[in-house]
């Protein structure tokens, strides 16, 4: 009874609804995934759509072929194969929900065919703030965040080792931190010049954004096929675990391409990832649906 009485009061007079992950909105416990639940709201008229973000949607054995360095080729087999099962999950779901499908990353487009990106956004009013990225006086500063997945993801295990290197030579000063609470990330990133993200995903998600954003040199790794969708140039410095350290060491050499690649970062951000473009995205599922 309270129950109802509760999806009543949330639900009443909604007309669209954009579930996350397939992850179940009402909680009932006969509904374990959003998948159970359609049915109800289809009943009530509201519209819906699904967004997936990343590992729940990212087909373990596809991202393996496509991309030599995936972080599912370190992983152990049986955290890969229970991703599998979940992936397996939703795909049938959005495949037979007749459903619109959103993606965050545009890598994602491969592993969910017909989706329809929905681009990260941020909101980038903060990030205007910050002081230019210094490349020319002292030694850079080097940002690092872990993986806080077990097992990791970002590609911590290549990159810890050369940063460390590198700090040892004198050439730069690494700052690597774990949990930092969001409220913090915009003077974290002030104090730092080049921020490291990940170099096993082939995608970037919301730090490496904010990064951008701040005017801070990225280094990542967006596949070719996912920049391609953005149809700019993504201004990310790419890197793989082999090679990594002589990325490192050409961005140190020549500072100058590195703060301009790192100036570039504000206006793409603005352009793809201020929530605009994500309007765009939504408007047909709004509109039309």
């Amino acid at each position: 009874m309270l129950r109802t009485v509760w999806t009543r009061a949330v639900l009443g007079g909604t007309t669209h609804l954009l579930n996350e992950s397939n992850i179940s909105l009402l909680k009932h416990p006969r509904a374990h995934q959003f998948s159970d639940e359609v049915l109800d709201f289809q009943r009530r008229g509201v519209r819906m759509a699904v967004v997936f973000h990343g590992s729940e949607i990212r087909d373990p054995e596809r991202h393996k072929e496509a991309f030599e360095y995936s972080y599912f080729k370190d992983a152990p087999q049986d955290w890969v194969d229970n991703l599998d099962r979940i992936v397996r999950r939703n795909r049938t779901f959005a495949e037979d929900s007749g459903l619109t499908m959103f993606v965050t990353t545009p890598d994602l487009l491969d592993h969910l065919p017909g989706a329809k990106l929905l681009p990260l956004a941020i909101d980038t009013s903060g990030w205007n703030q910050t002081a230019a990225a210094d490349f020319e006086t002292g030694r850079p500063r080097v940002l690092h965040r872990p993986s806080r997945s077990d097992p990791p993801i970002k590609g911590t295990q290549y990159i810890h080792p050369i940063l460390s290197k590198l700090a040892d030579e004198g050439l730069i000063e690494y700052v690597h931190t774990h949990e930092v609470p969001h409220a913090d990330m915009f003077m974290l990133l002030n104090q730092v010049d080049i921020v490291v993200d990940q170099i096993q995903t082939g995608a970037y998600g919301v730090a490496a954004i904010e990064a951008m954003a701040a005017g801070r040199l990225v280094v990542g790794n967006v596949t070719p096929g996912a920049a391609g969708v953005f149809g700019s140039n993504v201004p990310i410095v790419n890197a793989t675990p082999v090679t990594f350290e002589e990325v490192m060491r050409d961005l140190l050499a020549y500072p100058e391409t590195a703060r301009v690649t790192a100036a570039s970062g504000k206006e793409y951000v603005a352009k793809w990832h201020s929530g605009i473009a994500s309007a765009r995205s939504l408007q047909g599922f709004l509109e039309n649906s």
